[in-house]
């Protein structure tokens, strides 16, 4: 699917089988989207809100003043098209809940976000990669990992290793020396605790307000996190990432009570 399908048409094919559980890709659709490749086309922002009154979006691209997206039919999601809006721009949705309560909310589609405490969804283009990793799936293809030994080492991206300054190592700083040290050290796999944007550090990343988007403090750009897993490939060590799904932030600003009421959360607390 390409950005300039997506229409209302677009998204209400889409909702249909994201309403029956069986969408596996809802990233492409909601969230913020370049309509085509010129700028002057803008953003098409979509968003899942079946409990909500009202939404609308604001942000640097209309000085923070909310606009009002259209409901799609029965679908529960909300869209608009921004021609103004910018990559790199910082919004945020205004629901109006089913409680009756405006609240401002995080895009929980987002694929970048501000570094805390400042809680604003960012713009971002998923940039293709030229990937180098085709012999590491080739050989994973044709290994039989029931029988195969697996030693994994386990990581707290912000925190393995610190500059002298007290600066965390960056993505590309962690290629340059944990993927040599987990080789030497006889590893097979290192896993990542969360990547995914978090408001509270000490969480350890286990508290998300963000699954499509890597930690605002690890940086916006998801270049240097392909770059890291490529070099791990191409050494022969396996890249796992700790993914939290059965529980997430309760912030005002995040999942939680989205439109009002449960709706990414079990109805039963």
């Amino acid at each position: 699917m390409s950005n300039q399908e997506l229409s209302i048409k677009n998204i209400e094919d889409n909702m249909y089988f994201f309403n029956k559980g069986k969408h596996y890709h809802a990233y492409r659709f909601l969230g913020a989207h370049k309509m085509a490749s010129s700028p002057q086309d803008g953003y098409r922002f979509t968003t899942w809100a079946p409990q909500a009154k009202s939404v609308a979006i604001e942000g640097d691209f209309n000085q923070w003043q909310p606009q009002a997206l259209e409901r799609v039919g029965e679908t529960g999601a909300w869209t608009t098209v921004i021609k103004e809006a910018a990559e790199w721009d910082l919004y945020k949705f205004v629901i109006e809940g089913r409680d009756g309560l405006v609240k401002e909310k995080q895009d929980p589609f987002a694929f970048a976000s501000e570094v805390p405490p400042k809680t604003a969804s960012v713009i971002q283009d998923p940039t293709n990669y030229s990937w180098n990793d085709e012999k590491w799936l080739q050989t994973r293809r044709q290994k039989n990992l029931y029988q195969s030994p697996i030693n994994i080492y386990e990581v707290h991206q912000s925190s393995w290793q610190r500059h002298a300054d007290g600066r965390a190592y960056s993505f590309d700083d962690l290629r340059k020396e944990l993927i040599p040290y987990v080789k030497e050290m006889g590893y097979t796999h290192i896993e990542f605790m969360p990547l995914t944007e978090h408001p509270l550090e000490a969480s350890w990343g286990y508290q998300v307000s963000g699954y499509y988007s890597i930690a605002g403090r690890y940086g916006h750009d998801f270049d240097p996190l392909k770059r890291f897993v490529d070099a791990a490939h191409q050494a022969g060590i396996g890249v796992i990432m700790d993914w939290v799904p059965g529980h997430f932030v309760i912030n005002d600003d995040a999942m939680a009570n989205f439109d009002g009421g449960p709706t990414f959360e079990y109805s039963d607390p």
